[in-house]
């Protein structure tokens, strides 16, 4: 902690109010993301300033904080409340930036929660964590996924969103081998959806035996599918 202190004194009063923001934004800084925050700052100069005290480091990564100590040294020094404040500030710019970056989402949920956002870092998270398990992350997609669920309120508003949850988590715990608990999660995602699941032998029984009728009643003609119209074939072909 001594050394940490040392570190940080010898950076100048005046670049010492960005260090809050940048410790924030993460070790690796995005300095285009710090310059959109400061857009009146010399971030050269002061990067420059941090990295002869040796707070900051400039690698083939980009500018970083010379350790992780350094950074949470300077967290240490912001109260709980301003952390927040500033990662809101920090989600909002990411926001506003490029729609294409592809850490995006991991970003946002990560500062909208750090802020306290709870229904942007379940967007966020819910977003993020489909992005990974498309990417064959699975542990980390399973993670942020779960995550979502958590801080999504079960209402009748959120109950599409949910069973997609319970989807995209059911197909991670079947990648996983955990068949039961994909099950699981594919028997609350029709559940959301207002599809009741036969749970017993005996309403798997029903439902074979009307699944039976139906298919009798449209062999005999007695009943016949519904067709799409012909406009609406052609919209469907459009």
């Amino acid at each position: 902690r001594r050394v940490v202190a040392r570190r940080l004194e010898q950076v100048p009063n005046q670049a010492r109010s960005l260090l809050g923001m940048a410790a924030v934004i993460g070790r690796t800084i995005d300095l285009g993301l710090l310059a959109a925050l400061a857009p009146d700052a010399d971030l050269e100069r002061w990067a420059a300033q941090c990295v002869e005290a040796s707070v900051l480091e400039r690698t083939s990564e980009g500018t970083r904080f010379a350790h992780g100590k350094l950074r949470e040294g300077v967290l240490a020094e912001l109260a709980e409340q301003e952390q927040r404040r500033l990662s809101l500030l920090v989600a909002r710019a990411i926001e506003r930036g490029p729609a294409d970056r592809v850490d995006r989402y991991s970003l946002l949920a990560h500062h909208f929660g750090k802020a306290g956002a709870r229904e942007q870092e379940a967007l966020y998270a819910a977003l993020s964590g489909e992005q990974a398990v498309r990417s064959f992350a699975i542990a980390e997609g399973k993670a942020l996924l779960s995550r979502a669920l958590d801080l999504t309120e079960e209402t009748s508003e959120t109950a599409s969103r949910r069973a997609r949850l319970h989807r995209l988590l059911g197909e991670v715990s079947h990648y996983e081998g955990r068949f039961e608990q994909s099950l699981s999660h594919l028997t609350c995602t029709l559940s959301r959806l207002g599809v009741r699941v036969p749970v017993s032998r005996f309403d798997w029984v029903l439902l074979l035996l009307r699944q039976m009728f139906i298919q009798f009643l449209l062999y005999t003609g007695l009943i016949r599918p519904a067709r799409a119209s012909e406009s609406a074939a052609l919209d469907a072909n459009e």
